[in-house]
């Protein structure tokens, strides 16, 4: 099986996080390591961008490309918020922002295997597709509030602003998350009715990618 540029960049995103995860691994040895773990977790996400376009542009659309992506973007989204509720970041908000995210993303992933099940072709959706933009803007600023731990004033003022914009960042990607979640169950609410009368009809995405409409 031959694998196209697109598909190779989405296996990339999958590989990126282990220097994402090695990273954090050194980070009890010293708090600097996290610049180059953030710095790695952004370039994974900006991959995200690219290989949709990519494929769009290029008409180098693929059935593993499909199947890839999804799974390179919810890993890598849960490697984040693994990460950031273990560094202790926000505490109680940390957690629980991390299992509304988390619970979402498998809530609409059982979604859509009732869809396919029922041949249901999905439109997208653009309140997804911002909500995990916010998400991924959010999770790299709150690493980089781990800078709030080293012992350096100029650095602790970089970390705090990083902190509080991160904050805000997730707390926005909640709310999108909540709101792009009820609003694929209400539109497309006749997936779990027992009949086929929807089959024909577009609904909406619930594959939330930046660039999802590009590869699909």
């Amino acid at each position: 099986m031959k694998l196209n540029l697109p598909s190779k960049i989405t296996i990339a995103r999958i590989a990126l996080i282990l220097p994402v995860i090695v990273f954090y691994a050194l980070l009890r040895v010293s708090n600097w390591f996290v610049i180059p773990m953030t710095a790695f977790y952004v370039i994974a996400s900006c991959t995200d961008f690219i290989d949709g376009h990519i494929a769009r542009s290029r008409n180098m659309v693929t059935t593993l490309g499909k199947f890839l992506d999804p799974i390179a973007d919810k890993v890598l989204v849960a490697t984040g918020l693994i990460i950031i509720v273990n560094m202790g970041m926000f505490k109680l908000v940390g957690v629980i922002g991390a299992i509304i995210i988390l619970g979402r993303e498998l809530a609409i992933s059982a979604f859509r295997q009732i869809a396919a099940s029922k041949g249901v072709i999905m439109a997208a959706d653009k309140l997804g597709k911002l909500k995990t933009v916010f998400t991924l803007i959010a999770i790299p600023a709150i690493f980089l509030a781990r800078l709030l731990f080293i012992d350096i004033t100029f650095v602790r003022v970089i970390g705090y602003i990083f902190y509080i914009f991160g904050f805000v960042m997730f707390v926005i990607s909640l709310i999108l998350t909540v709101v792009s979640g009820y609003n694929y169950i209400v539109s497309n609410k006749k997936v779990f009715e027992d009949n086929d009368e929807h089959q024909d009809g577009d609904v909406t995405a619930t594959d939330d990618s930046p660039s999802d409409d590009l590869k699909i």
